[in-house]
């Protein structure tokens, strides 16, 4: 299993790995990677650094912002595609 998806606080790997039915396991491979996996999702994914925090609180906003005083016809559409965006991450 990859930790840098754990990093990125983006990883259903480990969720369906541990969550998941083994149909066969003759070498136990299945097993050990299944006590990983949920190892990995009690454990949880690392603290956020600050700058994280900040930019996932304040993207949206600063986003919207950006609507103040816009003429361009299609300017609210692309920026509505923006905010959802920030917000997906």
């Amino acid at each position: 299993m990859d930790h840098r998806e754990t990093a990125a606080r983006c990883s259903p790997p480990p969720a369906m790995c541990a969550e998941g039915v083994l149909p066969a396991d003759p070498d136990g491979i299945g097993a050990a990677l299944q006590r990983e996996a949920r190892s990995r999702l009690a454990a949880g994914p690392p603290p956020a650094p600050a700058v994280a925090l900040e930019d996932r609180r304040y993207a949206p906003t600063d986003t919207l912002d950006g609507l103040r005083g816009c003429t361009d016809p299609e300017g609210p559409g692309r920026f509505t595609a923006a905010v959802e965006e920030d917000l997906d991450r």
